[in-house]
């Protein structure tokens, strides 16, 4: 299994379940929609990744390959429209994640979105949390129809491997499992951020990488 990654964008939370049944819930629950009415995707396979000469730790270069290749996919995939309902989920998720913020912060919500937002009003947030929401959307969108070209899928013993992995990675930097679940969202987004791995797995596999030479 590839050395976890942290994509750009997914962020929301989960709690935490892994049972076989569950698992399968979640994927219906993720794949309510067809993407490809939405998305055209953009080339996954035989992309070329070039990293600097400062990109040369061993330890990291990894992420940073799985990463690029991501982004390059993100930003090779055109919108041509975004599910209703998906949308309205995932901007009602995020808006009652902010007011919550703000609660633990003993702020007006209006100083908040100020302060962590930079909304001069409610108008700008608003237009903030679409903007957001389309992010996360489209790269869920993308995650389920390269899924579902590829025959990829996620078994419960892999469910339960990647959160196992995850939860590891943040107790060696001291956080805990509550902290963990509280910055990744819902359960769909827990299942389609592993996804998300295994997909890049694939795109990992037939890329070619390339070195400049520090100079």
């Amino acid at each position: 299994m590839k050395k976890i990654s942290i994509l750009s964008v997914l962020v929301a939370a989960l709690i935490l379940l892994a049972g076989g049944i569950v698992a399968q819930l979640i994927a219906d629950c993720v794949y309510g929609y067809n993407p490809d009415r939405y998305i055209t995707l953009g080339q996954y396979k035989n992309l070329t990744v070039t990293l600097d000469g400062d990109q040369t730790d061993e330890e990291n270069k990894t992420q940073i390959i799985r990463d690029e290749l991501w982004q390059m996919l993100v930003d090779g995939t055109s919108v041509k429209g975004y599910p209703t309902k998906e949308m309205e989920s995932q901007k009602a998720e995020f808006i009652a994640q902010v007011e919550a913020e703000a609660k633990d912060w003993e702020m007006p919500f209006s100083d908040y979105i100020s302060l962590g937002y930079g909304a001069k009003n409610q108008e700008e947030f608003d237009a903030f949390a679409t903007e957001y929401c389309q992010m996360i959307v489209k790269q869920e969108m993308i995650v389920k129809s390269l899924c579902k070209k590829e025959h990829i899928t996620l078994t419960d013993e892999e469910y339960e491997q990647y959160y196992n992995e995850y939860l590891t990675a943040y107790q060696e930097v001291g956080a805990t499992e509550e902290e963990m679940i509280a910055q990744y969202g819902t359960k769909e987004d827990f299942y389609n951020q592993f996804l998300m791995e295994k997909a890049v797995d694939l795109m990992e596999k037939t890329a070619t990488v390339n070195q400049e030479t520090k100079k």
